[in-house]
C-alpha cells in the first residue's frame, strides 16, 4: 500500500528517520519500511486502522516491549521522539498507527535443509514459546485485545465453505467446554511459526505480533506442530513419521521455561486441528481462484481431513 508522502515524511521523522534513506518492503495490512541509523537497522510501520482499534495496537506493542523487557528475543519497539510507542496521524478521514522496532538479526530457516532445520531449532523454538508463556502469566496489559471467540467468530462467517463452517461450530462447542486457568490461558503471539522467527547463530528472534489474541497456551503449541507438519523435515512430508520426534524435541525446550498440566497436554492434538481450520480458512480467501495446482491440493487435503474428522497428526507418542 501507499502512504500519503506527508504523511510519511512526518511520521518517519517522529522516530527519527529520513524518509530518503527508507527502503520499502510492501505489506499487506500496512506499508512497512527499513532503514538504517549509526550503523543499526530499523524496521518502521503504517498501518491503517479504526480510532477503536488505536488502543489494541498500542496494547499489542506494549506486550511485545514487556517481552524484551523480560529477556525474550524479539524484534524490540522503539519508542517515538515524543516517548511513545505508537503514534496516530491521520490523512483526511484515514487514521494510521505509526510505531518502530529494532530490525531482527538472522534469516528465516528453510525446512528442507537439516543443517538450520533440527533438533537444536526445534529446541530453542519450544523454549522461547515456553518463556512467553511463563511471562504472560504476570502481564496485566492487553484488556482491549481480543480472546479466541472472536478469532473463532470471525473465521466461522469468512470462512467461504459451508461444511467447514460446521466443524468451526463444533470446534467453538468443544473449546466452549475448557477452563481457562491463568498458567494455561493468556495472552499469546497467536502464530509464532518459522515466518515469523528469525534465526540467527541458533538464536530465535520473534517478529509478527499483529494477531496475538487471549487464547490457551496450547494454541501456540498446535501452530507450531501444523506448520512443521506442513514444513515436514529434509523433504519427509509424512506428519506422523516426523511429529513425535519434533514434538517431544520441542517440548525438552519448552518445559526448561513452563511447564503445562497433563490435561493441557492431552489436548494439544486439538489445537493442531484448530489450526488446519484456521489455516483452510484463510488461503481459501487469501489464494486467489486460479490457484496454482499445490495450493488447490493444499486446501483439498485440508477440507478432506476437517469433513472426515482425521486428525492432522495419529499420535505425538
Amino acid at each position: 500500500m501507499q502512504v500519503n508522502e506527508t504523511i510519511l515524511r512526518e511520521g518517519a521523522a517522529l522516530f527519527g528517520a529520513n524518509t530518503a534513506t527508507l527502503h520499502s518492503l510492501g505489506g499487506m495490512d500496512g506499508a512497512v519500511y527499513t532503514y538504517t541509523r549509526d550503523g543499526k537497522g530499523y524496521i518502521l510501520k503504517f498501518v491503517p486502522t479504526a480510532e477503536d482499534n488505536l488502543p489494541v495496537i498500542v496494547e499489542k506493542w506494549d506486550f511485545v516491549n514487556y517481552l524484551a523487557e523480560h529477556g525474550v528475543s524479539v524484534s524490540r519497539p522503539v519508542m517515538s521522539r515524543n516517548g511513545q510507542l505508537v503514534e496516530r496521524m491521520q490523512d483526511g478521514d484515514q487514521v494510521y498507527a505509526v510505531f518502530q522496532a529494532e530490525k531482527a538479526p538472522g534469516k528465516h530457516v528453510d525446512g528442507r535443509h537439516t543443517a538450520e532445520y533440527n533438533a537444536g531449532l526445534f529446541r530453542e523454538w519450544g523454549r522461547t514459546m515456553g518463556k512467553m508463556h511463563a511471562l504472560t502469566q504476570n502481564y496485566t496489559g492487553g484488556k482491549h485485545i481480543g480472546d479466541w471467540r472472536g478469532e473463532v467468530h470471525f473465521m466461522t462467517g469468512w470462512c467461504p465453505d459451508e461444511a467447514v463452517r460446521e466443524k468451526w461450530r463444533v470446534m467453538e462447542a468443544y473449546l466452549s467446554t475448557l477452563p481457562q486457568p491463568c498458567d494455561a490461558y493468556g495472552l499469546i503471539h497467536n502464530d509464532l511459526h518459522p515466518h515469523n522467527f528469525l534465526v540467527d547463530r541458533g538464536r530465535i528472534t520473534v517478529i509478527d505480533f499483529d494477531v496475538c489474541n487471549h487464547h490457551w497456551f496450547t494454541t501456540d503449541i498446535g501452530i507450531a506442530l501444523f506448520h512443521a507438519a506442513w514444513m515436514g523435515y529434509g523433504g519427509d512430508q509424512d506428519p506422523n513419521a516426523f511429529l513425535p520426534g519434533f514434538y517431544a524435541r520441542f517440548m525438552e525446550g519448552y518445559t526448561e521455561e513452563n511447564t503445562l498440566d497433563s490435561f493441557w497436554l492431552q489436548q494439544v492434538g486439538r489445537f493442531v486441528d484448530y489450526r488446519r481450520l484456521l489455516m483452510f480458512s484463510v488461503f481459501s480467501n487469501e489464494w486467489p481462484e486460479a490457484r496454482q495446482p499445490w495450493q488447490q491440493q493444499t486446501l483439498d487435503h485440508w477440507r478432506q481431513g476437517i469433513l472426515a474428522d482425521q486428525p492432522v497428526v495419529e499420535t505425538l507418542q
